[in-house]
């Protein structure tokens, strides 16, 4: 017999999609391989409410409320399964309003029964993910279950839209060992924020320690406020990573007080470029991030009219050097570039419209930057992202030419792509079906 080990080695490397049936094969024998394939089919659970509006509703619902009732029933006389599955994705469980025909409403409140008793089940979940999770009657106690369980780290949730600020947050502090908090394309309809007097608000005052936060398009200005109160279960001193996604426009003040309360542990930090700088540009500068290794600029629109030098200058401002030293742990910096302009207009006009980034060469140079040194810089990537077709040649030796001393240097590392080809094939991703 194999050593045990060897077996979960082995089994690693199989995909719980991709190699499907020959994982089905190990975890009906009756050996050491059963464990670790169950394991392996169990591990990520997807739910997704069907709509009463289809057209099938209700064979499809009678076949899904089957399959969860099979599920439970084996977990009972199985307990180990359930300690198995330890990623739940909820999709699409919106309000689709009152049903009028009566036996779909009975079909559809059998379906969400179902799915409530299964999720009641589940023990071991590390991850939780949301997609379209609006307010659902009767899975508020749902929620609290599994953010409660202790083995919880990691919550996603990805277009949803509360009623308040509270509504999420209240639900969210409940998972006490949370580390990892992402929150994409989410609304609020109003600015409701948890008091310190809220009995809902069970959580200690810093008790839940983040390593990990990203937004994405996001009313920050809804969020961002409660985590300066002293109540707020948050504790940022191990917070490691910050991605920060712009709103529909890019909010320099609530960037700015977040990086302010975040920024002293950050070591990776990833921002989206304003489409345009204002007079506040100024107040978000990597002075609040003393500890910062790698910095990734996202979406930095180049045309022949803007460039976002000014923007990039301004993340490091000279006074604030003068006093202390900005990143001087940096040891890689991305510059993500959206060029909207075709290369035949680019070779056209030549060198100019790209000559402003030699500022940022002499930003991060050695040697000619007196105020500003990034003694642990060992590389600036540059991607340039053009429609249609990449930078020809000629075009990305006139970038290159921009970068004198950190190609001097040997720091420089230039690439380019096509982000009508990149959109095209995530388009792809998310029509293919889910297996």
């Amino acid at each position: 017999m194999l050593p045990l080990e060897l077996i979960i080695q082995a089994l690693s490397f199989f995909d719980s999609h991709d190699d499907y049936e020959t994982l089905k094969s190990c975890a009906l024998v009756h050996s050491s391989w059963a464990p670790i394939a169950q394991a392996n089919l169990f591990r990520h659970l997807i739910l997704k409410f069907n709509s009463p509006r289809h057209e099938d509703y209700f064979e499809i619902s009678t076949q899904a409320t089957i399959a969860y009732n099979l599920l439970i029933e084996y977990i009972s006389h199985n307990p180990r399964l359930a300690t198995y599955i330890q990623q739940v994705s909820l999709h699409h469980f919106e309000s689709f309003g009152r049903t009028h025909l009566m036996f779909l409403a009975q079909k559809e409140q059998e379906e969400r029964t179902a799915i409530r008793n299964l999720l009641l089940e589940l023990t071991s979940v590390k991850t939780l993910r949301l997609l379209r999770f609006g307010v659902v009657d009767g899975f508020h106690d749902v929620l609290i279950h599994l953010f409660r369980l202790p083995t919880l780290t990691r919550f996603e949730v990805t277009f949803a839209r509360y009623a308040s600020t509270a509504d999420l947050l209240l639900v969210l502090f409940n998972a006490t060992n949370l580390k990892d908090i992402s929150m994409v394309n989410i609304g609020f309809d109003g600015r409701v924020l948890p008091s310190a007097q809220d009995s809902s608000l069970i959580a200690a005052p810093q008790s839940i320690h983040l390593n990990s936060l990203h937004f994405s398009l996001c009313p920050l200005d809804h969020i961002i406020p409660f985590f300066s109160e002293p109540h707020c279960p948050l504790d940022f001193s191990s917070l490691r990573t910050l991605r920060l996604h712009r709103a529909k426009l890019f909010d320099y003040d609530t960037t700015a007080q977040l990086l302010s309360l975040v920024g002293q542990s950050l070591h990776h930090l990833e921002l989206h470029g304003p489409d345009r700088v204002s007079e506040d540009k100024d107040n978000v500068h990597l002075g609040y991030t003393p500890n910062l290794q790698s910095l990734t600029l996202l979406n930095l629109r180049q045309t022949l009219t803007y460039n976002p030098i000014a923007w990039i200058q301004s993340l490091f401002p000279v006074s604030i050097a003068e006093e202390s030293p900005i990143t001087p742990y940096l040891r890689v910096v991305t510059f993500a570039v959206v060029a909207d302009t075709p290369n035949s207009i680019l070779r056209a006009v030549g060198p100019a419209p790209w000559s402003t980034w030699k500022t940022v060469d002499a930003l991060f140079s050695s040697n000619i930057s007196p105020q500003l040194q990034f003694p642990c810089l060992q590389q600036a990537r540059m991607i340039v992202s053009t429609p249609s077709e990449v930078l020809d040649p000629k075009l990305v030796c006139i970038v290159e030419d921009q970068f004198p001393e950190l190609m001097k240097e040997g720091k420089l590392a230039l690439e380019t792509t096509c982000w009508e080809v990149a959109t095209t094939k995530a388009v792809m991703r998310l029509s293919a079906p889910v297996p």
